[in-house]
Parts: C-alpha cells; sequence; structure tokens
C-alpha cells in the first residue's frame, strides 16, 4: 500500500468517526431532553468519554501510533461492557 494510499484510507475512516461522534452529541440532547434521570447521569459521562476516546484514536491514527490507537480501541470497548451491563 503506498503512502498516499494510506492517508486517503485514514481520511476516510476519520471522516466516519467524526459523523458518529455529531451523532453521539444528538444522542445525548435526546437523552437528557426535559428531566435529568439517574440513568442519564450514567450515560451522558459514558457517551463524553467516547467521544474523547473517539477524538485520540482518530489522532493516533493520523501519526499512525498503531500500538496506542489499539488501547484506545480497547477502551472503547470498555465503554460498549459498561453500557451493557447497564441494561
Amino acid at each position: 500500500m503506498t503512502n498516499e494510499t494510506c492517508l486517503q484510507k485514514v481520511a476516510d475512516a476519520c471522516a466516519v468517526i467524526e459523523k458518529q461522534i455529531d451523532q453521539t452529541i444528538e444522542l445525548s440532547r435526546y437523552v437528557i431532553g426535559n428531566t435529568l434521570t439517574k440513568y442519564d447521569l450514567f450515560l451522558c459521562p459514558l457517551l463524553n468519554r467516547s467521544i474523547q476516546l473517539s477524538q485520540g484514536f482518530m489522532a493516533l491514527i493520523k501519526q499512525r501510533n498503531l500500538t496506542c490507537a489499539g488501547s484506545m480501541l480497547r477502551l472503547q470497548l470498555d465503554n460498549c461492557m459498561r453500557l451493557y451491563a447497564s441494561t
């Protein structure tokens, strides 16, 4: 794979991740709504952590730091398991 091809694939993947970040922000607005419940207090920090991990993952991928990017994926999976455990 050439360097240009790799950079294009990274840019495409980052565009998808940025779109998902925007969807996460919209989801958090919907979740909170007009009331604030105990579940909201659990879910909103989880959504915030997901956004921050996604932004960090994009930065590491752009720098080709795959070792640290893999660790970020494990943290994101931890986020998913926390959400699953709450249901």
